[in-house]
């Protein structure tokens, strides 16, 4: 992990804890996690991939059920190990791909793994509309330009679209599919019946916390898993946890306590309606150990706390009354935010406030 990477991931705001304390465990190659589940690495470790992408091959019988494929980079390495795993836990096909969420570190091995193994089936959770914008505005510059060969599969080829609550049986596993979106728009997590556990992809991590794109979206996944109640985890990157339930209550309780922390923040800073504080104030008032290496994704963090709490109606962001956008702004600063793909520019400059239904409850 590099020095920036590692400083991102040190962002702690005033009064709270990181998250976690201890050193990334190691992990092999593959293994076998339980009668039904072996868990093989994408090989491709990274400050935000952890020790790689883990895919899971799921059932018992010679044909398998594949969740996640590596990244494109290192696909040709990853096929070689799952080849490995699949032989010594007799495994002789792949009879479906199962693809958590359209991310490159999940979507990239694809190509060739179906050049390797044949036709087998791929599914994923999205709806054609949204795929077809996302690789028209990619190929056209007009969006984040990332993910585009990995988007471009599923518009080149034939795959089976997953709806929530769909059942996908094999032999000796039954898995259901929840639609879960916040870390990203298609994102799922699969309920695996004979061991009530979660194959989690991205939303909860082995190590850590993850990135989320809607925290409004973001919690009500959480609050979904929860409510499943699963005993174990299978993250898409990070060691298998085994205190499920606690782990997504910890990452229930991480999130509330930053969001309780900017509302806090409005209600005595900003108690007037009239009043408003951008981003940046809000940011250096509540991350004062910021450094300009992660300032950034602080002020991200806090404007994606004020969308969930504008969407819910607690809080609303306007414009200065006297018109001035980004080439304007007080501090004269138009860089504030991280260029996160997931946020509109002009949240950074909206005057941020309780909303006049949220102080009428106070």
């Amino acid at each position: 992990m590099s020095h920036a990477q590692q400083e991102r991931r040190n962002l702690v705001p005033l009064g709270l804890e990181r998250f976690t304390t201890q050193k990334l465990p190691s992990q092999p190659r593959w293994e076998r996690l339980s009668e039904r589940v072996v868990c093989v690495s994408g090989l491709n470790p990274s400050g935000y991939t952890l020790n790689g992408t883990n895919t899971y091959l799921v059932g018992t019988g010679p044909a398998r059920i594949l969740i996640d494929t590596g990244e494109l980079g290192k696909a040709k390495e990853y096929v070689e190990n799952l080849e490995e795993a699949m032989q010594a836990t007799g495994a002789t096909e792949i009879e479906e791909i199962i693809i958590t969420h359209y991310h490159h570190d999940h979507t990239g091995g694809l190509a060739e793994l179906q050049k390797h193994f044949g036709n087998a089936r791929t599914s994923k959770f999205n709806s054609d509309h949204w795929l077809e914008a996302e690789v028209t505005a990619r190929r056209g510059g007009k969006a984040d330009g990332r993910f585009l060969k990995e988007l471009e599969w599923f518009v080149m080829n034939n795959w089976h679209r997953l709806e929530d609550g769909e059942f996908i049986y094999t032999e000796g596993a039954t898995l259901k599919v929840f639609h879960t979106p916040g870390h990203a728009q298609d994102h799922i997590v699969l309920w695996l019946e004979e061991e009530n556990a979660l194959f989690t992809g991205d939303n909860v991590l082995g190590w850590g916390t993850t990135y989320v794109s809607s925290l409004f979206e973001y919690m009500k996944s959480l609050k979904l898993m929860a409510d499943i109640n699963p005993d174990r985890l299978y993250p898409a990157h990070g060691p298998v946890i085994e205190d499920g339930m606690l782990t997504i209550q910890r990452y229930m309780k991480h999130r509330r306590q930053r969001e309780e922390m900017v509302l806090t923040f409005l209600q005595e800073s900003c108690p007037k309606s009239n009043e408003g504080l951008r981003v940046r104030e809000i940011t250096e008032a509540l991350y004062p150990n910021a450094t300009s290496n992660n300032i950034d994704m602080a002020a991200t963090n806090v404007v994606k706390i004020l969308i969930k709490l504008e969407r819910e109606g607690i809080a609303e962001g306007r414009w200065p009354a006297d018109g001035y956008g980004y080439s304007g702004s007080p501090d004269g600063d138009d860089n504030v935010g991280s260029q996160d793909p997931a946020v509109a520019k002009e949240h950074y400059y909206r005057l941020w406030h309780l909303s006049s239904d949220h102080q009428s409850k106070l």
